[in-house]
C-alpha cells in the first residue's frame, strides 16, 4: 500500500533546488558566465526561504517538527539501520539533519554572494568585511554546500540498496512511499530477531 507523502510543491522545490545550485556551482568557473552564477545562486536562496517558511507552515512531512532530530532518535536510526529498520514516513533522522544543514548553509552561500556582489557594486548593504574575505566565505558556504548534498546523496544510495522496499527515491517523483512494506520487513527482522534469541537460549 502506497502512502501519499510528498506535495507537488516540495517535490519541485526539491528539483529547483538540486539544478539551482549545480548551475550555480558549475557556472562560479566562468568568469564571462558570472552574471548567471550570480542569478542560480540568488534562485536557491529565494527557494530555501521559502522552503524554510513551509518547515513551519507546510504540510505535516515538511515541517521542521516533523524531523526526527534528536540524539535518541540518531541512535535508535545508527543501531536499527541494517538489522531492525524502522519506516519513517517524512525524512529519517539522519536525513533531518542534513536536510536543516542545507538549508541553513545554502542560505548563507547565497547571502554571502550578495555580499560579494554588494561589495563589487553598491547596493542597500554596506558589507562589514573586505571583498576578498567575503569571497573566502562564500567559497566555503559553498563548498559546505557541496559536501551536504554528497552526503545527501550517499543517504539516497544507502536507502535505495538496504531499504529499496520504501522507494524513497521514486518518492521523490511520484510522491509516495511504500510504507506498509517496509513496516512489515521492519517486523520481520524483529521477529527473525527474537526467534534466534529464543533458539539460544533453548540450546543454552
Amino acid at each position: 500500500m502506497k502512502t501519499f507523502i510528498w506535495s507537488v510543491p516540495v517535490r519541485f522545490f526539491h528539483w529547483f533546488l538540486a539544478i539551482g545550485f549545480t548551475a550555480a556551482y558549475i557556472l562560479s568557473d566562468f568568469e564571462k558566465l558570472l552574471p548567471w552564477h550570480m542569478a542560480f545562486g540568488a534562485f536557491v536562496g529565494c527557494l530555501l526561504f521559502f522552503r524554510i517558511l513551509f518547515g513551519f507552515f507546510g504540510p505535516k512531512y515538511v515541517r521542521f517538527s516533523d524531523f526526527p532530530m534528536g540524539f535518541t532518535n540518531q541512535l535508535s536510526f545508527v543501531k536499527g539501520f541494517f538489522s531492525n529498520p524502522k519506516a519513517y514516513a517524512g525524512h529519517n533522522p539522519a536525513a533531518s539533519v542534513v536536510m536543516l544543514a542545507i538549508f541553513i548553509v545554502g542560505i548563507l552561500a547565497s547571502f554571502s554572494g550578495f555580499m560579494l556582489y554588494s561589495a563589487e557594486h553598491p547596493t542597500f548593504i554596506n558589507p562589514p568585511m573586505s571583498e576578498h574575505d567575503i569571497e573566502e566565505l562564500h567559497e566555503i558556504f559553498a563548498n559546505l554546500f557541496l559536501v551536504l548534498v554528497g552526503l545527501h546523496l550517499a543517504g539516497l544510495l544507502a536507502e535505495a540498496i538496504f531499504h529499496s522496499k520504501e522507494g524513497t527515491i521514486k518518492s521523490m517523483f511520484s510522491g509516495y512511499k511504500n510504507l506498509v512494506c517496509a513496516f512489515l520487513l521492519g517486523l520481520w527482522f524483529r521477529f527473525t530477531k527474537c526467534s534466534s534469541g529464543t533458539r539460544r537460549n533453548k540450546q543454552s
